[in-house]
């Protein structure tokens, strides 16, 4: 097509545009050449039409497979606190490879942070705090612990993203392998496929941490939990994280837990007040 353009202008495609991209001429030399000759026309109508779109959806469908490929070749997302997150890519879907760690929701609308037990017990509104109050190593290397109420407010996840449902839950746990009748059930469901969600060895998590081998990225941490009368258990031996969707029976909310000592994936639910980790899935 640029070899018949510069017969028609007499100039050679690269004095005609000189470094622009050929989507670029493209777009710019057709509507000369229709311009230029009737007879033309036709012959260059559809290419005009087809070519530019070709090229334009290609360039754009290359970055989205960048960020929803290969989960050992992880992006990153932040929060509005600046914190950084690995993010990779499971059944389809993106997820989150570390605990969310923000004290802000995303409208930048401060998170109340409530250390003290005989306050955390009565509270009917957001919260977080971290596992046993304490900042500092080791408890650093895990996220923050939140309430309920917090992930019921639909802004503790950035933007475009958000706490998994429990329905995305068990889209995620049938991807690994478990069982569809299983799926819905109330308890352990699974033999390895918690395993698959786990942080190899025993860094952070209790021996024998069993069926642990990270195979989907996910690093999952015992980052333990804080129960409704805001007491903390578990450091090192379970990891708990929220979904967003109530049980249904009760104002409780679903959450999954992995644990040191079986490779199952337990699917329970718990009293908004008691505090858990998140994870955020990216919203298709």
């Amino acid at each position: 097509m640029l070899r018949e353009a510069s017969k028609l202008f007499g100039k050679t495609p690269e004095v005609l545009l000189p470094r622009v991209p050929f989507r670029y001429q493209i777009s710019y030399i057709c509507p000369l050449i229709t311009k230029k000759s009737r007879i033309m026309r036709k012959e260059f109508m559809w290419l005009c039409l087809v070519i530019p779109a070709l090229l334009f959806s290609m360039g754009c469908k290359k970055e989205d497979n960048d960020k929803n490929g290969d989960p050992t070749t992880p992006y990153t997302v932040s929060d509005i606190d600046g914190n950084t997150y690995k993010v990779v890519d499971i059944g389809g879907r993106a997820w989150m490879a570390e605990d969310l760690r923000t004290t802000c929701f995303r409208d930048g609308e401060p998170i109340p942070h409530v250390p003290l037990q005989s306050e955390w017990r009565n509270l009917t509104s957001v919260a977080y705090c971290w596992y046993d109050n304490d900042t500092l190593e080791p408890y650093s290397g895990f996220g923050l612990l939140y309430n309920g109420y917090a992930v019921q407010s639909g802004l503790l996840c950035p933007a475009g993203w958000h706490v998994p449902t429990d329905e995305e839950w068990q889209e995620l746990e049938a991807y690994l392998g478990i069982d569809s009748a299983d799926l819905p059930r109330q308890g352990w469901r699974g033999s390895d496929q918690g395993g698959m969600l786990k942080e190899k060895g025993t860094a952070h998590w209790n021996a024998p941490n069993k069926e642990a081998d990270n195979a989907t990225g996910f690093t999952g941490l015992p980052g333990g939990y804080r129960n409704h009368i805001g007491l903390f258990h578990n450091l090192g031996v379970d990891g708990s994280w929220w979904s967003q969707t109530t049980s249904g029976t009760t104002d409780n909310i679903w959450y999954r837990r992995l644990a040191f000592d079986t490779g199952g994936i337990g699917r329970f639910n718990q009293n908004p007040k008691s505090g858990f980790a998140v994870r955020c899935i990216r919203t298709e």
